[in-house]
């Protein structure tokens, strides 16, 4: 591994922790606000189908959503754990953190290893990219 992928991958690491930290000082995966994802989870529970509501009118049939991400919040609702929203905030951070290396990589290869390095920081600390992680949404 040469001293570019390292470097690359101490951004990675550092873009983990603070989208980890993020969810954590946000502090909101307590009573978050689930919209529509939320919606179809509680109703899959329920034993009501994938089934949706609230801005399009009364609950009903929908295919408005793809089924992995309620799916996967369904499972976190369904298990008895106290928090369950806290493992669906961190799961984006987790995912979300490999996207600073690839997009270095891809800028340094496309470019030069200096494009490649601020491509990598500047993703790293781009605001979207860190809220969008602690949001009940699929949105990385």
């Amino acid at each position: 591994m040469d001293r570019l992928d390292r470097l690359f991958w101490m951004l990675t690491l550092v873009g983990l922790v603070i989208r980890v930290g993020a969810v954590f000082v946000w502090n909101d995966y307590r009573s978050p606000i689930t919209a529509a994802y939320g919606i179809v989870a509680r109703n899959l529970i329920a034993g009501e189908g994938f089934a949706g509501g609230g801005w399009l009118g009364p609950e009903q049939p929908t295919a408005l959503n793809t089924p992995l991400y309620p799916l996967f919040l369904t499972l976190w609702l369904w298990l008895p754990i106290p928090l369950p929203f806290p493992a669906a905030e961190l799961a984006p951070a987790l995912l979300s953190a490999p996207i600073i290396y690839l997009i270095g990589k891809i800028a340094a290869r496309v470019f030069n290893p200096a494009i490649g390095i601020i491509s990598a920081a500047l993703t790293m600390a781009y605001p979207p990219l860190i809220y969008f992680c602690k949001q009940i949404s699929p949105a990385i």
